[in-house]
């Protein structure tokens, strides 16, 4: 069955993934293969979605509309500017009036996968719900759910809530309750409108709207979860996941648009097909270790292996780029090593400079050489 609906992604201050994000280069900017994390997003919905709204800082504006403009995007998409961050659940509140949907879908943007968003939508019709989130795994053990089946029963972001006062209350109403603090909401969620009616008010969808929502449903409607079990599914919400979430979608079969081979050439991905794409990476038998290079970038006399490079970019002669990620505009000197680590946006590198596993603010200027190992570099503001 082909279910439509209208999607709302709330930007919210995007400054999780210290130090690469600031106010200046929030998440959802972040770039993904040299795709913008909110593209690849809008791409991920607009094929089920009427509609997409984009809720966030009136001062991100301009910058959203350059990239529904450039990667073709504003048929549908709308952007609603707000002046300040007053909770995502009054932002949903604030266009309810303009959903002409019966049911919507509300993410932060900052999902990559290789599921289709169809899959999420039938499993919500499917289980005729009045809510769906999507779990994913967590390192993160602040907060506690307690889940019977695929029905989500108890939640909450302080674990030690439950601790004494739930507990025994809770396996009374559900024997086969399930308590967990490696799981975790990504904050996709799928559900009737109609529950925003709610006269109480939230803040946050997740640490009180949700458990809300949780507590009013469980006994007659309960709030459902799905589980990704093939695949990749990651939301983008540290350092360790944009790594894996960049290597998932650099080694999956969609390739993008600009490869660097071993003599120094780029080609255009539509100028080629696959099996010539397999002769101009650098690639073994274990690992994928091609070199995704941006537009606008100038082959030199440097060496990269298994490194993503943003657009626009400028490497020295005789420096090495291993296993790394570097953001748009940066330029890197002569004679410098890059391995095992993210540089921001606009960073500017001098000659002679080793960074192994080091993470770079954006903007930062390195003005004489340096050695570092396992150090964050910022400006001391975000």
């Amino acid at each position: 069955m082909d279910h439509k609906i209208e999607s709302i992604i709330l930007l919210g201050p995007g400054i999780d993934i210290f130090p690469i994000t600031t106010m200046e280069y929030p998440k959802f900017t972040l770039r993904i293969l040299n795709k913008p994390l909110l593209v690849h997003n809008i791409q991920w919905l607009e094929k089920k979605s009427s509609k997409i709204y984009i809720i966030g800082l009136e001062y991100y504006q301009v910058t959203v509309n350059n990239y529904l403009e450039e990667f073709k995007l504003s048929e549908k998409t709308e952007f609603i500017p707000i002046s300040q961050y007053d909770g995502s659940v009054n932002s949903l509140l604030r266009i309810c009036k303009k959903i002409k949907s019966k049911n919507i879908l509300v993410t932060k943007g900052d999902i990559i996968t290789n599921i289709d968003v169809s899959s999420i939508l039938e499993e919500y019709f499917y289980g005729r719900c009045k809510i769906m989130t999507v779990l994913i795994r967590t390192n993160a053990g602040h907060k506690l759910m307690g889940y019977s089946g695929n029905n989500l029963v108890y939640y909450t972001v302080n674990s030690m809530d439950i601790l004494n006062e739930k507990r025994f209350e809770m396996f009374q109403k559900f024997p086969n309750i399930t308590f967990s603090t490696e799981m975790d909401t990504s904050q996709v969620y799928v559900l009737d409108k109609s529950l925003l009616e709610y006269e109480e008010s939230f803040f946050s969808f997740k640490a009180s709207f949700l458990p809300f929502l949780i507590e009013n449903l469980r006994e007659k409607c309960p709030v459902k979860v799905m589980r990704v079990d093939s695949g990749y599914y990651f939301q983008i919400n540290s350092i360790e996941s944009y790594i894996k979430a960049s290597l998932a979608k650099k080694q999956s079969s969609f390739i993008p648009q600009w490869i660097l081979n071993g003599e120094g050439e780029i080609f255009e991905y539509k100028n080629c097909c696959r099996q010539t794409l397999k002769k101009i990476s650098f690639k073994d038998q274990n690992e994928d270790v091609r070199n995704i290079v941006g537009k606008k970038f100038l082959p030199g006399d440097f060496y990269l292996y298994n490194s993503i490079i943003g657009n626009n970019c400028r490497i020295g002669k005789g420096t090495r780029i291993l296993s790394s990620i570097i953001l748009d505009n940066t330029k890197i000197g002569e004679n410098c090593l890059i391995q095992d680590s993210i540089i921001g946006e606009s960073v500017v590198i001098c000659d002679r400079c080793f960074l192994k596993t080091c993470k770079i603010m954006p903007k930062y200027v390195f003005s004489e050489a340096i050695k570092a190992s396992s150090e964050i570099f910022s400006l001391g503001e975000l």
